[in-house]
Parts: structure tokens; sequence; C-alpha cells
């Protein structure tokens, strides 16, 4: 006579994540965190080569790691498991939703998709001059005329942003040299 026992569903009981995150300015942040499952039939049915994570937001890339690693058995039927995740600098400010799963050796789910943390506003931009600090005109070497657009100076000023805040910025070019104003 055979008996059959049925394998119990894992759960995962916590996801620690700091509640809040930064960007990077021009980079790539790696956010470390970490969860613990739980499988009533030990440790050693959890599948730690399923284990994985992503962070969403709407509207935005989704992040994922596909490979995160045992970290610690905590008993003998809860493991402590590592997730690394990079969220760009250009990734959206708000509320991010972190999940994160794994599987046992049955191919049982088990599913968390209830955490979230708050990536911040990060305002940064990238000032590259080509211009002396002696000198305050911008230089073309070649003639300019009226409805001509895409003429790049010889010298100039290059404004990047690096962070996540969408910023506006106005240029005023005033006393132009030699330009005739027109009024519109």
């Amino acid at each position: 006579r055979e008996i059959y026992i049925e394998s119990t569903k894992p759960v995962i009981d916590s996801v620690e994540i700091g509640a809040t995150q930064t960007v990077i300015e021009g980079g790539t942040k790696n956010i470390i965190f970490n969860f613990t499952a739980t499988d009533r039939d030990g440790v050693s049915t959890l599948n730690g080569a399923t284990a994985k994570a992503q962070f969403n937001k709407s509207g935005e890339t989704t992040r994922v790691n596909n490979s995160c690693n045992w970290f610690s058995n905590l008993n003998s039927t809860t493991a402590k498991y590592t997730c690394t995740i990079g969220i760009e600098f250009y990734d959206g400010p708000g509320d991010w939703t972190v999940n994160v799963s794994i599987k046992d050796n049955s191919n049982s789910l088990a599913e968390r998709i209830s955490t979230t943390f708050l990536l911040q506003e990060t305002i940064s931009i990238n000032l590259t001059v080509n211009i002396s600090l002696n000198e305050h005109d911008i230089i073309w070497n070649y003639s300019l005329f009226g409805g001509e657009t895409n003429k790049k100076a010889s010298n100039y000023l290059i404004i990047t942003n690096i962070g996540n805040k969408n910023i506006n910025l106005s240029i005023n070019a005033t006393d132009l040299i030699g330009e005739d104003q027109i009024e519109r």
C-alpha cells in the first residue's frame, strides 16, 4: 500500500528593503534587498534557482533579477535570499512595487507583490562647457543667415539632465552683436 503525502506550498514571509531609495546621478544604483521564504516541508525543498524579483511602476521599464541568491537558513523551514536590482538615473520618482517569488521542488509558487518603496526625485544637471572663462561670446566660424537652424558654434555649452526629474530650461540670448531686431 502506497501513502502519498502532498507537498505544502511555500510562502514569502517578508521583503526587507529600505522604504525610500534614490538614484545615482547619471548612473545605475544597485539596490540590494532580502526576502525570506518558508516551506513547512523544509528549506531543502525550496528551489533557490527559481528565486527572483522585480521592481514595477506604471509607465516605467520593469527592472528584473531572475537569479536572486540564497543567503542563509534562518531555521529548518525558513531561508533568506538576497537580490540586487539596478535602478537607472532616469527611472521615474514615486512608488515602485517589489515583486518576489520562489518555487519549491514540486513547482508550487510562492509570490509576494505587496511591498513598495518610494523612489525619491533627484534634480541634477551636468554642464559641459567649451568656452574659456574670460570669453563670454559664442562664436561661429562661418556666416549665419536668418531662418537657418542647427548651426553649431565652435564653442558651446551642453546641459544634460542626469537626474530623474523632468527639467524645463529657458535660455535667453540677448545683445546679439550685428543682429537686427525683428518684431513678431
